[in-house]
């Protein structure tokens, strides 16, 4: 109760508290860890809220630890709520969060191809991951971006396969969530991909990613298809002229088409910018 209590102070009102303040706090809650003898999810949610409210000046150092235990631990929503914290870092710390990468990503990748992992650890495992490629891109993908493709590849697979579980509408939104997840963490990585000049390694996955793309046209979600305008108009800027083959298919113009005949002006937008990319 007091730590949630203080997550929402510290939310409010942290940027006025200062370093020193910021690192006794930090003191406090390993004080608790170790006291417990576990991660415990309330000083998580407290320490969520300190990197918020302090932003840059938060200290990561002295609590990096306590957090990969939470990803490493069995404990489902404390795993979740690090993840959370994974992304709130990278909030905070912006590009200087490529300090911490060899650190996270590992972990976080390790959740996602863990089987036993809960799913919905995964999906927030992959918000976190993605968060981490808009912040630090270009460490991102020089280090992990082989890795990360065959996982969301698998992950892109394993979304589509809803036939099963037509009567468990649970995992169909499950799955929903998972479909849109995967096409804004792809968006992030593309961005990441040109600026270390990665092209070719993306190559090989970019077959995969359209029939995923393609397969995902028919389901007529206009969320899904403002995320998949987005990413068609970055894979272009990515890939270029070799990218040709994939782009100039019937199912991307109704895409994009269909979100210019939309009454939302956002949608309405973001659809010319990816059709002035594409043509």
């Amino acid at each position: 109760m007091l730590f949630g209590i203080l997550q929402v102070i510290l939310v409010k009102i942290g940027h006025l508290v200062d370093e020193g303040v910021g690192n006794k706090i930090v003191e406090l809650i390993i004080m608790i860890f170790k006291s417990q003898k576990r991660v415990t999810e309330n000083g998580l949610i407290c320490y969520s809220g300190l990197c918020i409210g302090l932003g840059e000046r938060v200290n990561v150092k002295d609590f990096g630890e306590y957090l990969l235990w939470a990803l490493e631990g069995d404990d489902e929503e404390s795993a979740r709520v690090a993840c959370g914290i994974v992304s709130d870092i990278g909030a905070a710390l912006k590009d200087n969060v490529e300090v911490y990468m060899s650190s996270f990503v590992p972990h976080l990748l390790k959740v996602l191809k863990s089987e036993d992992r809960d799913r919905k650890t995964k999906l927030q495992a992959l918000n976190s991951l993605g968060d981490l490629a808009i912040y630090a891109g270009a460490y991102f993908c020089s280090h992990y971006l082989e890795d990360t493709l065959k996982i969301l590849a698998s992950a892109c697979t394993l979304s589509l396969q809803t036939t099963e579980f037509q009567n468990d509408p649970d995992t169909l939104e499950y799955l929903e969530e998972l479909r849109l997840n995967l096409i804004e963490t792809y968006t992030t990585i593309t961005q990441g991909v040109v600026d270390v000049n990665m092209q070719a390694a993306f190559q090989t996955y970019i077959p995969a990613l359209f029939t995923f793309m393609q397969t995902l046209s028919n389901v007529k979600d206009f969320n899904v298809f403002i995320s998949m305008a987005g990413l068609l108009g970055d894979l272009v800027a990515c890939q270029g002229r070799l990218l040709e083959p994939f782009i100039n298919q019937e199912w991307v113009r109704v895409v994009l088409e269909s979100l210019r005949q939309s009454p939302n002006e956002e949608a309405k937008q973001l659809a010319e910018w990816a059709w002035e990319r594409i043509s």
